[in-house]
């Protein structure tokens, strides 16, 4: 059954020519198949065609000469379209303009988002996780993403040896397994913040920084628990001199409060240190917060979760 997601961008033309908004450009991209189709409402005003311009790979722009559409060509709806078949393992951004015969073209849409054609079955390793497209397509990780089921290990890793089957010594690229630590570092997609967070050059950070913050800034980094059990609750920072003695963090699971707890941020930097363990269901919606409370800096770096004794129900 071929794979199918949508892809939208706006796109903007500017009011030259009486001209308002490309509103919307559409991009299907089909893991089966290749055949893309932009679709946009038409501009108004003195308008007689549009151009399509293309950019492969992300290399500059070229125009398709054959991709000119008239103004006549319109479906009974107004909905302007341009398709064209892309190729495996490449991507794809469309931009488009209102020409005029009288007064030429018009500025340029915005491009429309970056679609990458990967057809079932393709060589290459798209996410480079290690792991090849074809054998992933035909298991149950995704050649799209790295790191299938979050975890922090990358799937090419879990399946060490590469024959899509989790072997004795291996962990599941596509489930979280219950020995795994999950891990939530500063600057990724797990995190967010209010106030005014800055790189910090304390030494020994996880990863490859850490953040430091004043003046009631909080930073927050969220997990969901894959499965109902026991979890250790780990923090990792940087020490300094300037940093806070009692930096207030709070432990939430669901938005109810599950504890609170106060670190000495001036000394054990650079390791896991361990909070306590609390407990949580499965699908849970935990989140630790730090608070920088007064004018003494407060470092934000990584949070760890680990099952205790396996973890889970």
């Amino acid at each position: 059954m071929p794979r199918k997601s949508r892809i939208c961008a706006l796109a903007l033309l500017m009011p030259v020519l009486s001209v308002p908004a490309i509103r919307e450009a559409h991009a299907d991209l089909y893991v089966n198949y290749s055949e893309l189709t932009y679709n946009w409402e038409p501009a108004s005003g003195n308008m007689d065609f549009y151009e399509i311009y293309v950019s492969v790979d992300n290399e500059p722009w070229s125009s398709d000469p054959t991709a000119i559409v008239r103004s006549s060509m319109l479906d009974p709806e107004g909905i302007q379209s341009y398709s064209f078949s892309g190729q495996d393992q490449r991507s794809y951004q469309v931009r488009v303009r209102a020409v005029s015969n009288a007064m030429g073209p018009g500025p340029f849409s915005d491009p429309s988002e970056t679609v990458v054609v990967l057809l079932t079955g393709s060589g290459g390793d798209m996410d480079g996780d290690g792991l090849p497209n074809d054998l992933e397509d035909a298991g149950c990780s995704s050649p799209y993403d790295s790191d299938t089921d979050n975890d922090g290990v990358p799937d090419g890793e879990e399946d060490s040896n590469g024959n899509g089957q989790v072997d004795p010594g291996e962990t599941d690229p596509c489930f979280v397994d219950l020995v795994t630590s999950i891990i939530c570092d500063n600057g990724t997609s797990c995190t967010s913040s209010t106030g005014t967070w800055r790189i910090s050059r304390a030494s020994y950070p996880y990863g490859d920084d850490s953040y430091y913050g004043k003046h009631d800034a909080t930073y927050t980094w969220s997990f969901q628990v894959p499965r109902a059990g026991l979890y250790n609750l780990d923090m990792c920072w940087t020490e300094s001199a300037s940093r806070c003695t009692s930096c207030p963090v709070t432990l939430n699971c669901n938005s109810e409060v599950l504890d609170r707890y106060t670190l000495n941020q001036r000394e054990n930097g650079g390791q896991w240190n361990n909070l306590g363990s609390f407990y949580a269901g499965t699908e849970d919606n935990c989140a630790v917060t730090i608070t920088a409370a007064g004018s003494a800096s407060t470092c934000a770096d990584a949070v760890k979760l680990t099952p205790v004794d396996g973890g889970g129900e």
